[in-house]
């Protein structure tokens, strides 16, 4: 197997067709090496279900961290609420005015802020996916 600093010594970032060739080959292999930790990660989200942390911090921090990654790494979870599906964000808010943790999905349906699903404890059923392509982009 070529290795890529010859492949890249050997091409000419002239060529329009082989830059893009390069580019394409970085996204499969950074696809490649992303797969195991969807995998681990799709594990750690089937083990936190149920689960309700100490504190409206603690369930705050685990969801704040959960965004982060997954913006990071272009990950969402499909929204678990029946007949949605869509790509979301794990979100942590006050539920009420007794400091009581609420874990909600908030993502948009047709231009619409939409928050699907509120529970104490953290959601069953996650499911790791890719971030679709933004439509408004070409």
């Amino acid at each position: 197997m070529t290795s890529f600093r010859s492949l890249l010594n050997s091409t000419s970032l002239d060529d329009h067709e082989q830059v893009v060739e390069i580019i394409d080959s970085l996204d499969a292999e950074a696809k490649r090496a992303l797969a195991p930790v969807k995998k681990k990660l799709q594990l750690v989200l089937h083990g936190l279900a149920g689960r309700r942390f100490e504190t409206l911090e603690e369930s705050q921090s685990v969801a704040r961290r959960l965004q982060i990654f997954f913006m990071e790494w272009g990950l969402r979870v499909k929204c678990p609420r029946v007949g949605c599906k869509d790509p979301t964000l794990l979100y942590c808010k006050q539920a009420g005015c007794n400091a009581k943790p609420s874990f909600e999905f908030v993502h948009s349906i047709e231009g619409k802020m939409t928050t699907h699903f509120s529970s104490r404890s953290f959601p069953a059923g996650l499911v790791v996916m890719d971030t679709p392509p933004d439509p408004r982009r070409k």
